[in-house]
């Protein structure tokens, strides 16, 4: 019995850190996100950019967690979606099924036809998630300019940007809240510091 259970503590041991790892961020993402940081902190504004994230390493970790989870999710979707997509061009027919094996299937009786057009799709569909998170992290970029212009450097200027941006109670969340507005996406990928 013991060996049982020691068995099963040691299965459940290697198990788990391989599921948490599809959503762990890789040396590449962390790269990324540094980059990404330190061009948002130029275009932010170091004050700016410290009213959104403690540090550059907070941003780095934030961003570089965030990737990895948004990542797994959509190599998730990519698949999902993929297969559906597959089913779809097969279609029911023995022509269109015929017209669908010989497109992608490889093998001497092409078998592996749905497979490959599985892999082939979530490939393409991959890439389309990725071009347009690009998008999205060039937007906010550009939303985190144009954020610092309208912020100015007045303290009046300053004070009507906070009152316009801001929803915490001392207003410091303003600039973030600003970024998020701007950006086509709006996802509020910014941290609220509640100073």
């Amino acid at each position: 019995m013991k060996k049982i259970i020691v068995s099963s503590a040691l299965i459940a041991a290697l198990v788990a850190p391989a599921a948490a790892s599809a959503q762990d961020p890789t040396p590449q993402d962390f790269k990324n996100a540094s980059k990404y940081c330190k061009d948002l902190k130029k275009r932010s504004g170091a004050e700016n950019f410290k009213s959104m994230f403690r540090n550059h390493g907070a941003c780095v970790s934030k961003t570089a967690k965030q990737t990895a989870r948004e990542d797994a999710q959509q190599q998730k979707e990519a698949k999902k979606n993929a297969s559906q997509q597959c089913r779809e061009e097969r279609g029911t027919t023995d022509e269109s099924i015929k017209a669908f094996n010989e497109k992608y299937g490889s093998n001497k009786n092409a078998k592996n036809a749905f497979g490959k057009c599985v892999s082939q799709k979530a490939k393409q569909n991959k890439a389309e998630a990725d071009a347009q998170d690009k998008q999205e992290q060039k937007n906010q970029l550009n939303a985190a300019r144009q954020c610092r212009q309208e912020r100015g450097s007045t303290d009046e200027s300053i004070k009507a940007f906070n009152d316009k941006y801001g929803t915490n109670r001392n207003k410091r969340n303003a600039f973030g809240k600003c970024v998020s507005q701007k950006s086509s996406n709006g996802s509020g990928q910014y941290t609220e510091q509640q100073s």
